[in-house]
C-alpha cells in the first residue's frame, strides 16, 4: 500500500471515499472534473451495494482512497537520527505514548514536516491509522471491483488545494493558510512552496456563528482596540513549541474558534518568522455558511480570509454535482487530483 507522496500511474485518476454505508467518488483528468458523486447504501445489503458501485463503470485500477479525518491520526514527532529506511519503526516507537491503541493495530507511514529549510531539528508528520480501517477500505474497494494504490489522508489534499489557489496567483513560495469543516471538526492546514507545514484540528460548532455575531456587536459597543488572547496551554497535535506572546491580545468578545485560531497563527509566526500569512481560505457546510464564517473570521483576524472557489480551481465540478450532500462529500476528495509526490527521506 502506497501512500500519497508517491506517484499513480495513470493520467486520469479516480479518488474514492468508501465504507458500508456511503461511497463517494471523483473522477478526474489533469484538474479537470469529469464525474463526481455520491452513492448511499440504504436498504441494500452489502453486495448489493458493491454491484450499484461497479454498475457506474469508473476506472478500477490505480485508485487514491481518502481516509476520512476521523479514522487517524497526525502526529508530529523529532525525526529520530536513523537511515530513511528505517524512520517509519523508528517512529512507531517514538508515538507509543502518543496514541491510545496498540502499536502491532497501528498502520504507519511518515512524511517530513515543510521542506527542510525550518531551522533546528528536523521533524516527522506520523500518519497512524488503525489497521482495522485500512482493511476496511481497500474491502470496500475490493468489494466494488477496485485496485487501490494509494491512501491519501486530508490534510495532504487539503495542502494540494490551497497550494494550487497559491499557485495561480503566484504565491506558491509564500505561505498560506486553510481550514475547512469535516462533520465536527474542522482542519486547519499551512503550507508553503507545496508542502505541509502544520496542521491542527478544532472543534466546530455551527451555532458559533450566529453567537459571534452577537458578541461583535457586544465589543464593538464597548471596546473596539480589544485583540484576543494567546494562552498556549492546550495546543492541538502539531505544536512547534513557540512561547505564548506577553498580554498581546485579550480574547473577550470572541467566539472560541477565533481564539485557536489565533493562537495556532501565533504559533506559525514565531516558529516561521520570515513566512507571513498570505491568506486563510474557508470552506464550511455550503456557501451560506462558508460565506457567514469567512465575514466573522475576516473582522477578528489580521490574515486576508476568504471563501475557498473550488469550482474555479476545479473545472467540471459544478456540472457534476448535483445536490449538497454529494458536494460535501466530494470536496475532500479533489486535492487528490492535483498532485502525487515522491519524496526521499
Amino acid at each position: 500500500m502506497r501512500w500519497p507522496w508517491q506517484r499513480a500511474e495513470r493520467d486520469d485518476h479516480l479518488v474514492v471515499a468508501c465504507d458500508n454505508d456511503s461511497f463517494a467518488y471523483v473522477h478526474g483528468l489533469g484538474g479537470r472534473v469529469l464525474r463526481a458523486g455520491l452513492e448511499l447504501r440504504g436498504s441494500d445489503t452489502p453486495q448489493a451495494f458493491a454491484k450499484r458501485v461497479r454498475a457506474l463503470g469508473l476506472p478500477t485500477d490505480g485508485v487514491t482512497a481518502v481516509l476520512p479525518l476521523s479514522q487517524y491520526q497526525l502526529l508530529q514527532i523529532e525525526a529520530p537520527a536513523v537511515p530513511g529506511d528505517e524512520l517509519k519503526a523508528a517512529a512507531r516507537w517514538h508515538i507509543k505514548g502518543m496514541v491510545d491503541a496498540h502499536l502491532d493495530d497501528l498502520t504507519l507511514d511518515v512524511m517530513p514536516v515543510g521542506d527542510g529549510s525550518q531551522k533546528g531539528a528536523r521533524q516527522l508528520f506520523v500518519v497512524a491509522a488503525q489497521n482495522s480501517t485500512v482493511r476496511d477500505v481497500t474491502g470496500c474497494a475490493f468489494a466494488a471491483g477496485f485496485e487501490l494504490s494509494v491512501i491519501d489522508i486530508c490534510e495532504t489534499t487539503q495542502r494540494n488545494v490551497q497550494s494550487a489557489l497559491a499557485d495561480s496567483r503566484g504565491l506558491l513560495g509564500r505561505a498560506n493558510a486553510a481550514l475547512v469543516v469535516h462533520g465536527n471538526q474542522c482542519l486547519l492546514t499551512i503550507a508553503a512552496k507545496g508542502e505541509l507545514f502544520y496542521s491542527r484540528r478544532l472543534d466546530w460548532h455551527p451555532e458559533l456563528l450566529e453567537g459571534s455575531a452577537a458578541r461583535s456587536t457586544d465589543a464593538d459597543t464597548t471596546d473596539n482596540s480589544a485583540p484576543m488572547g494567546m494562552d498556549m496551554t492546550d495546543a492541538d497535535i502539531v505544536d512547534y513549541g513557540a512561547e505564548p506572546s506577553s498580554g498581546a491580545y485579550d480574547h473577550a468578545g470572541a467566539p472560541p474558534l477565533v481564539i485557536e485560531l489565533q493562537r495556532s497563527f501565533d504559533v506559525w509566526e514565531r516558529s516561521q518568522p520570515d513566512q507571513q500569512l498570505s491568506f486563510l481560505t474557508v470552506h464550511a457546510d455550503g456557501l451560506e455558511q462558508s460565506l457567514a464564517l469567512t465575514e466573522q473570521l475576516a473582522s477578528m483576524l489580521s490574515v486576508p480570509v476568504e471563501v475557498l472557489d473550488a469550482d474555479a480551481l476545479f473545472p467540471g465540478l459544478s456540472d457534476a454535482l448535483d445536490n449538497a450532500a454529494a458536494r460535501a462529500a466530494v470536496l475532500p476528495l479533489l486535492g487528490a487530483l492535483l498532485r502525487v509526490e515522491k519524496r526521499h527521506l
